[in-house]
């Protein structure tokens, strides 16, 4: 996960969280026994209430034993995903996540960059440290953001502007995607089930406009 095979060490001047760190409790998922000692181990040391898992099953039980305040997950997971964890704990309570993933997964590349917005934070693989201090600081302050938001009421207007712009988004994701590529990544998303149903919609109607529009002659020389 680091950028380094040796064990990082924490910042010496660590960024100044807006959120004070006092209880703020983390919830660390992944599958790597080794990584998740190292950094429940670094993340206390910055002063975070840490507990780890290295499964969605575990992630979940744990929650649902005691609450917590951050999610930061690795994607891939003997059990399933960073996505279906997030999506299982905020069931129980709102909270915001961190996502870690890696580029050189097979397969899972578009399905970790759809899921990715549905964090606070993605990191890639290799991580340093630092980085993901600064996220987990960053990461507080919008929930925080989040949480007077919806104290104070979101109008009607705010939220079909959201909607607009996370539909643009999904769409200039996967524009240089061949209408092959677009399809396969398609059944991928059918076969998650609900968790990425938005997007799959989205892709789907998209498909759809490309297959039923005229296409531009190839060029053969």
């Amino acid at each position: 996960m680091f950028a380094s095979s040796s064990h990082p060490n924490p910042p010496s001047q660590p960024p100044q969280p807006a959120v004070p760190l006092v209880h703020i409790r983390i919830l660390f998922v992944d599958d790597d026994a080794d990584t998740r000692t190292v950094m429940a181990k670094l993340l206390r040391r910055q002063g975070f209430q840490v507990r780890a898992s290295g499964t969605c099953e575990g992630a979940v039980r744990s929650v649902q034993e005691a609450p917590i305040d951050l999610l930061i997950t690795d994607f891939l997971l003997p059990d399933g995903d960073g996505l279906t964890v997030l999506k299982k704990l905020r069931a129980i309570r709102p909270l915001e996540g961190i996502l870690v993933s890696g580029t050189d997964v097979p397969n899972a590349g578009s399905v970790a960059d759809l899921a990715s917005d549905h964090f606070a934070r993605r990191l890639i693989k290799p991580i340093q440290f630092n980085d993901l201090i600064k996220a987990i600081h960053e990461t507080l302050e919008v929930s925080e953001r989040n949480r007077v938001r919806l104290a104070s009421g979101i109008p009607a207007t705010a939220d079909r502007d959201r909607a607009a712009a996370r539909v643009a988004t999904i769409r200039d994701k996967v524009k240089a995607m061949t209408n092959d590529e677009l399809a396969a990544l398609v059944d991928m998303l059918k076969r998650r089930g609900d968790d990425l149903k938005e997007e799959m919609l989205v892709l789907s109607e998209l498909l759809s406009s490309r297959k039923t529009s005229p296409q531009p002659p190839r060029n053969f020389w």
